[in-house]
């Protein structure tokens, strides 16, 4: 109603509530943003580790700046990757970025080869989720030092060696 769309309008565009869901998390990660690939300048600086933390923690800044969507779509009992468009290339920037990091860490020596790039991704994007849950949900004041938390443990693991 304050919207001033008719609930006819909406189930057009909407029929599920997935889909309503899909396009929050879809905007919230900027999805529509374009160059998910890094500049030539970033991929130099620093190590795979170093690079994929400045990435993440960019996007996790973008969020904060829609607090109330990003606590919004965190706090709901839903895994965010399934919300993803199958079979649509919109693929959150974040992800793209992620991934390409990874895989450069990979030819570089200085990350696994012994595990795919996919699942090495997926284990990173979810200590990002798992760190704006943690946020989101009232566990952490600030997402960001949970989230440096949650890469380091993706990238060193949780023994003391």
């Amino acid at each position: 109603k304050q919207s001033g769309v008719s609930r006819a309008t909406f189930y057009k565009h909407f029929a599920e509530r997935e889909q309503v869901l899909a396009e929050l998390f879809q905007r919230l990660l900027g999805c529509e943003d374009a160059g998910a690939v890094p500049p030539a300048a970033a991929i130099d600086a620093g190590s795979a580790e170093e690079q994929v933390t400045g990435v993440v923690e960019a996007a996790v800044k973008r969020m904060l700046e829609q607090e109330q969507l990003a606590k919004f779509v965190y706090s709901l009992p839903v895994r965010h990757s399934a919300l993803l468009r199958p079979g649509v290339n919109t693929a959150p920037p974040v992800f793209e970025q992620v991934t390409h990091l990874i895989e450069l860490g990979v030819s570089r020596g200085e990350l696994r080869d012994d595990v795919t790039v996919a699942l090495l991704a997926r284990h990173i994007l979810g200590g990002l989720e798992t760190a704006m849950r943690d946020w989101a949900e009232g566990r952490v004041d600030d997402p960001l030092p949970q989230l440096r938390l949650m890469l380091g443990l993706c990238f060193h693991g949780v023994s003391k060696e």
